[in-house]
């Protein structure tokens, strides 16, 4: 027999997902127990195979266990997948319809056990397939790390990263609800673009962007933070700073812009910081990114340098070859840890950069 789930806005989606795991648990004792009264065997061929919803679910469920060792055995199963479902990261993948949310690096839409990390990632350029690609080798099949992965803002909240160790962040401020031209391997004008029939839509460029963090989702982080998560953020990540206080004062930094990609030097200044451990200064053929830094010098772990006689003026009208790049701090009860390099997987896999990486999953857990 088969039952289907209406979705009637449920304001937790966790029933939903309970409710099939007690109907397994279910399932198993009625094939143990054939000698159920008539009337309830009754009730079950005329209830099961309608549609039902959640809440539903729960009542035709404990009906059904009417008999004493029944209903003991569903109250076991009941605190047994409350314990199995109390993370919210399969809750979450189902939040929103179609939000996407990749989990713990096994495929897309399949739910990790226990992640600790959250990762979101993506943004107009930087597709989040090449970050996906790179940390999961880096960080779940190089250092262990679970993480779920999603590219939909609206999954940062409070309730749901108060699940999560680690809050990992690579992607910019912006969103783009027109649109864009642009496109990867695609460097065409506005006039360039043939559609037969013509396009509807007004296409956006890139100065139609929005800020997408908000005020609540600022402060949603700040408070995880100081209770005891770590956030750790990549690349242009700095860039989201500028555009939310709360943030700013977490992540420590703003992005200033960077100059076309070229290579430069990541040069470590505090070889006794836990994610400098066994570090050399490495070289990557990455956009450098300038930042205006707010913390102590202290704090800086690496700084990146042209040494091609290359210099850069940033938007806060300075001129230099270096910029902060690598930074980590202790921030309340939690932690914070910056990584600038990360436009191109190629940055992301070199081999000293990955050390650095498995060296900050550690000291981001607490365990270093």
């Amino acid at each position: 027999m088969r039952v289907t789930f209406v979705r009637r806005n449920p304001k937790d989606l966790r029933l939903l997902v309970l409710a099939s795991v007690q109907l397994m648990q279910y399932k198993t004792l009625r094939s143990r127990h054939l000698s159920l009264k008539a009337q309830n065997q009754h009730r079950l061929n005329t209830q099961i195979g309608r549609e039902l919803d959640p809440f539903k679910h729960f009542e035709i469920l404990l009906e059904a266990a009417s008999m004493s060792m029944m209903k003991l055995h569903w109250e076991k199963c009941h605190k047994e997948a409350m314990s199995l479902l109390s993370r919210r990261s399969v809750i979450r993948s189902l939040s929103f319809g179609s939000a996407a949310l990749t989990l713990g690096g096994t495929g897309f839409g399949r739910p990790s056990k226990r992640a600790k990390a959250f990762a979101l990632c993506g943004d107009e350029s930087h597709n989040s397939d090449y970050i996906r690609t790179a940390l999961t080798s880096n960080l779940v099949d190089g250092a262990g790390l679970s993480i779920d992965f999603t590219d939909d803002e609206r999954l940062l909240t409070y309730d749901n990263l108060k699940h999560y160790e680690i809050l990992i962040m690579f992607r910019d401020g912006l969103r783009f609800p027109k649109g864009y031209y642009q496109a990867m391997y695609w460097t065409g004008k506005p006039e360039d673009i043939v559609s037969v029939p013509p396009l509807e839509k007004k296409i956006g460029t890139f100065k139609d962007g929005v800020a997408w963090m908000t005020a609540e989702q600022g402060r949603a982080i700040k408070t995880w933070i100081q209770g005891g998560g770590s956030l750790w953020a990549f690349h242009n990540n700095s860039q989201a700073s500028s555009m939310n206080k709360d943030y700013r004062d977490v992540e420590g930094a703003i992005y200033t812009g960077h100059p076309r990609i070229r290579p430069y030097k990541v040069h470590i200044v505090n070889r006794e910081h836990p994610i400098a451990k066994g570090i050399k200064d490495f070289v990557v053929t990455d956009e450098q990114h300038y930042v205006t830094y707010d913390k102590d010098p202290k704090y800086v772990i690496a700084r990146s340098v042209n040494e091609n006689g290359l210099d850069y003026t940033d938007q806060a009208g300075r001129r230099s070859n270096t910029s902060e790049s690598i930074w980590a701090y202790d921030y309340g009860k939690g932690r914070v840890c910056f990584m600038a390099p990360g436009h191109m997987i190629t940055v992301l896999w070199n081999p000293e950069y990955v050390k650095m990486q498995k060296n900050a999953v550690n000291w981001l857990l607490h365990e270093s």
